[in-house]
């Protein structure tokens, strides 16, 4: 109920397993402080005791039945954490930390056996026929789009891995533009609150004059796609790739654009010959580099990716203005007589290295202060025992 006013109320796009987390996880820790408790004597073992300790299981499994029930159970899963619960409590009654230690590491190697990875890597296959056959047809920066809600054959949260880019995402956290924009590429939509773009609507896409501002070059489909619109590239696995007529646009600079408001601006999706030559140059993950034309007037340089305010744009040096363009993509405002754009990725979470650098000073000194005290001590105790009268010797 708390995450669902969230994001149709609030306009938060938060995933789920935050607020997940933030109630299963702490309640694992107060139980492991009853568990502790138990354990040092401090508590006895009692109904009411083990009810607490069993709480967050509890709590996991309710979440799970309402919100994983579709999925298929894993019986054997299920069953041996239920004999691992058995375990903890005959572990907390008898008070054996043996029997504990050897619980919590079948636990870890029980949960965490699938992040194991005991295979050379020359035997794992790291590309297919399928990435073999995308990677010509989609080269610099272009992207590609699944057409067809039977391939499950390239996950799109995995394409980082390939360097492939495509509309499809799963994304917990994908932005309300975002969707907004897929939407009217597919008459399915975004699903489960914005997480998943599986497959467009290909007769929709291409009947929008702006598609081709997403950069698609290829599509993807297991059946024939008929429209004077697209040509066959090439077929790997049953999967036939098709490359759109329409050139797609990566990168755009043109004259003719017109202000919304202060940060928002419009372009028309013909590539006519008013526009400007533009060229990306150089594209890391956070810094591009992109040749424009110098132009007596003030021109709109148009960026195929999602508008983030935190891409600073300058210029040898200068700082430009930044926009949204077409409701969703990057702009930038290109001065007159400007050759060459560049656009950094300033986020935020770069200046996280500050509070670790303080926590990081803060113990040096509080160490430094605590030597200088236990020095002060030592040094005080040798003086009052030098000051102190001596006993008179045996002899004298």
């Amino acid at each position: 109920m708390v995450y669902l006013f969230a994001v149709h109320h609030l306009g938060f796009g938060l995933s789920r397993i935050q607020l997940l987390g933030g109630g299963i996880v702490p309640g694992f820790v107060l139980s492991a402080f009853k568990v502790d408790a138990i354990f040092r004597g401090e508590l006895r073992l009692t109904i009411r005791s083990a009810a607490w300790v069993l709480a967050p299981v509890v709590a996991e499994s309710v979440v799970a039945l309402l919100i994983w029930h579709r999925l298929p159970i894993d019986l054997v899963a299920v069953a041996a954490t239920f004999l691992l619960v058995a375990a903890l409590l005959g572990c907390i009654y008898w008070r054996s930390i043996p029997a504990l230690i050897a619980v919590a590491v079948v636990c870890t190697f029980l949960y965490e056996r699938t992040l194991i990875l005991s295979r050379s890597l020359e035997t794992i296959h790291v590309s297919s026929k399928l990435i073999d056959a995308i990677e010509p047809q989609a080269p610099d920066g272009d992207r590609f789009a699944i057409a067809d809600n039977t391939i499950t054959a390239l996950p799109p949260n995995q394409e980082a891995l390939f360097g492939l880019k495509s509309v499809n995402f799963y994304d917990s956290l994908s932005s309300r533009r975002y969707q907004e924009l897929v939407n009217k590429w597919s008459l399915s939509g975004t699903l489960t609150y914005g997480r998943y773009l599986k497959f467009l609507d290909i007769e929709s896409a291409l009947a929008d004059p702006a598609f081709p501002f997403s950069n698609v070059k290829v599509i993807l489909s297991k059946r024939s796609l008929k429209t004077d619109r697209l040509k066959l590239a090439a077929e790997a696995n049953g999967i036939k790739l098709y490359e759109t007529i329409t050139i797609p646009i990566e990168v755009l600079q043109t004259p003719r654009f017109k202000f919304l408001n202060e940060g928002e601006a419009t372009i028309a999706p013909s590539a006519g010959s008013a526009n400007l030559l533009s060229r990306l140059v150089e594209w890391l993950n956070d810094f591009q580099k992109i040749e424009v034309t110098t132009s007596p007037g003030e021109t709109l340089l148009f960026v195929s990716q999602q508008y983030h305010r935190a891409w600073r744009a300058t210029s040898h040096q200068r700082s430009l203005r930044t926009v949204t363009a077409n409701g969703f993509y990057q702009g930038v405002i290109v001065p007159s007589y400007t050759s060459e754009v560049e656009l950094f990725f300033r986020p935020f979470a770069l200046w996280i290295w500050l509070p670790q650098l303080l926590f990081a000073v803060s113990g040096t000194l509080l160490l430094l202060r605590s030597a200088l005290l236990i020095g002060g001590r030592q040094r005080g105790a040798a003086l009052s025992r030098a000051d102190s009268p001596q006993p008179p010797s045996q002899n004298s």
